[in-house]
């Protein structure tokens, strides 16, 4: 997806990066294909959640308590305008009727009003599953939204949330 920017690829994943005095490289996949192919760039950000790549590779530590939730982030795109329009926020905290606590709760994140979210759904996996399926996110979707009708485009990823982590920037001794 192209943006001013950044160039944002849905799909693909991160492999593994070298780094050198004039920046770091890359190695990402496109998880479709299976191609493998290098990005050049001045620096890289291990965003990419609890289970980190970029942290591992990088040999950073991760300090504090480890495994204190899991989450499902689902990334969407539909009109939401007629139920968030006339109250405006960033974050909208939801809860299913009907659900377990975990499965049936999470938050709303508005990326672009009123039609790009990412919806965050916790879940304990030691009892409960989450298919990673477009059919389960798009069901939940309609769920918290409560219209079976809705239209989406998303895509799904796991993630695990870990206490504070470490803020050692790259190429520092």
């Amino acid at each position: 997806r192209e943006r001013p920017e950044a160039d944002i690829r849905f799909g693909h994943e991160f492999l593994s990066f070298v780094q050198d005095p004039d920046g770091v490289s890359a190695t990402m996949r496109d998880r479709a294909s299976g191609t493998t192919y290098q990005v050049r760039c001045d620096y890289l950000i291990g965003a990419d959640g609890g289970r980190s790549r970029v942290v591992e590779q990088a040999g950073l530590p991760i300090e504090g308590e480890t495994g204190l939730a899991t989450a499902v982030n689902v990334w969407f795109e539909a009109d939401l305008s007629g139920y968030l329009a006339h109250r405006p926020g960033v974050l909208y905290w939801h809860a299913a009727p009907g659900t377990p606590f975990l499965t049936g709760a999470g938050t709303l994140i508005c990326h672009r009003p009123w039609n790009e979210f990412v919806m965050v759904c916790s879940y304990d996996p030691a009892t409960e599953t989450i298919p990673h399926s477009e059919d389960f996110a798009v069901e939940r979707i309609r769920q918290i939204v409560g219209d079976p009708t809705i239209t989406t485009t998303d895509a799904c990823w796991p993630s695990a949330m870990r206490s504070i982590g470490t803020r050692r920037p790259m190429g520092s001794g």
